[in-house]
């Protein structure tokens, strides 16, 4: 089971990967931070060039296992090298409100979790899951139980990805802050759950059969006519589905990328050749590609380590723009339907598709946004008065009569770097 506890509980981050992945690098930028230190440890290890002695305490064999019990209640092996944690360094700054920053193996986080009572937040640096050049139909993604984040190291400077890893941080509180405890059920598998949830649902997820995802199109038309008209160069999509807005509106002098996390949509989608199959934050991109990133109805990507990775992507000035059902409009609606208020659910002939969905208000958009790094932030709520539709969908119209035909039911935000 994963973690549930707030963030703000003694966080512990944990930088994990393969040998040479950079992990002691980005430990040590992470640490030059205030608010991040390493703590004590110790190792059997010959010394390395440029190490001293806040990195390890280096000894011997027999004065390493001397200690076990008395300064450590664990330690690993690897390449014939033990490594320990001192137990009092970890619970003097997890009591004093720092994070302890360290490079721990998987199988080691569920003791330091325990013996610490602490909430380990992962950093895996890998390469990238898939992408067009090599597209998979793999069903399962690579997991871990706890909430994480997967950087590859070879896309971005060490120092800007000190800086991405700790926003991240700062997102996840503010996630917290807004959906409370329970945001971590989700935030630890949500790609998994999408991945299910959408192949799932993908032959179903049209128009004239999602009459209210239809009447979100429909409000929203205004404005992305207004932000593909003031757009040029190389554009991500996130979560094109099966290509509305692609479809409708005018994409001239934009040369057109797009992330998908579901292979069954994209095998609906007539620029399947464009799109790369996987999570955003798997996309093998390097930092400042993308001229602009958009996403229409992107609440079941609207994750902490996917504002992050679109912030990674995108050039300075370039545009970051979305649209998201309001908070408001999902407080009134999913908990009389049985929902949670970061899940939504689709009917299909066969039973139900369920999927992440983060929704937000205003200020919640703005101050996500603002953590991440982007500026210029304008969020604006599209009302039912931008609605074409004769008839009301039940998920709108019930809505509107429990709390008020101004009631937002999207929010729609423009931002830059």
């Amino acid at each position: 089971m994963p973690y549930t506890k707030l963030i703000d509980h003694r966080p512990f981050l944990v930088i994990q990967g393969s040998s040479g992945s950079g992990k002691s690098t980005l430990t040590r930028e992470i640490a030059r931070s205030n608010d991040y230190q390493r703590p004590i440890s110790y190792t059997t290890r010959a010394r390395r060039n440029a190490e001293d002695d806040e990195e390890y305490a280096f000894l011997s064999t027999d004065d390493f296992l001397a200690l076990f019990g008395r300064k450590f209640d664990y330690y690993d092996e690897f390449s014939q090298n033990l490594y320990a944690m001192d137990r009092q360094s970890i619970m003097d700054l997890l009591d004093m409100g720092i994070i302890p920053v360290k490079e721990i193996s998987l199988e080691n986080i569920n003791k330091l979790e325990l013996r610490y009572d602490c909430t380990p937040l992962v950093v895996q640096l890998r390469g990238a899951f898939q992408h067009r050049e090599g597209r998979s139909s793999t069903k399962t993604l690579e997991t871990v139980p706890y909430v994480s984040i997967s950087f590859d190291p070879s896309l971005s400077e060490t120092s800007d990805l000190a800086n991405y890893v700790r926003a991240w941080v700062g997102l996840l509180e503010k996630f917290t802050q807004i959906h409370g405890g329970q945001v971590w059920d989700e935030l630890w598998n949500d790609d998994q759950k999408n991945l299910e949830g959408y192949n799932k649902v993908a032959p179903y997820f049209t128009d004239e059969q999602r009459v209210t995802t239809h009447a979100f199109h429909q409000i929203s038309s205004n404005f992305w006519k207004s932000v593909l008209e003031s757009i040029s160069g190389t554009v991500l999509e996130v979560g094109p589905g099966r290509g509305w807005l692609r479809q409708n509106f005018n994409w001239n002098d934009i040369a057109y990328q797009a992330v998908e996390i579901s292979d069954s949509m994209v095998a609906l989608n007539s620029d399947a050749a464009l799109i790369s199959v996987c999570p955003l934050q798997m996309l093998k991109e390097s930092d400042n590609t993308f001229d602009g990133i958009l996403g229409s109805l992107i609440d079941p990507c609207l994750s902490p380590p996917n504002l992050m990775h679109s912030f990674r992507l995108l050039k300075p000035g370039g545009c970051f723009a979305g649209t998201v059902p309001a908070l408001e409009w999902s407080a009134a609606l999913r908990p009389e339907r049985g929902f949670s208020s970061t899940e939504t659910v689709f009917p299909t002939p066969d039973g139900k598709a369920y999927v992440t969905s983060y929704c937000f208000e205003k200020t919640g958009i703005e101050e996500l946004l603002s953590i991440a790094g982007f500026n210029n932030i304008d969020v604006v709520p599209l009302k039912l008065s931008e609605l074409a539709m004769k008839t009301v969908p039940p998920d709108i119209e019930i809505v509107l009569e429990k709390v008020g035909p101004d009631t937002p039911i999207l929010y729609a935000w423009r931002a830059s770097k």
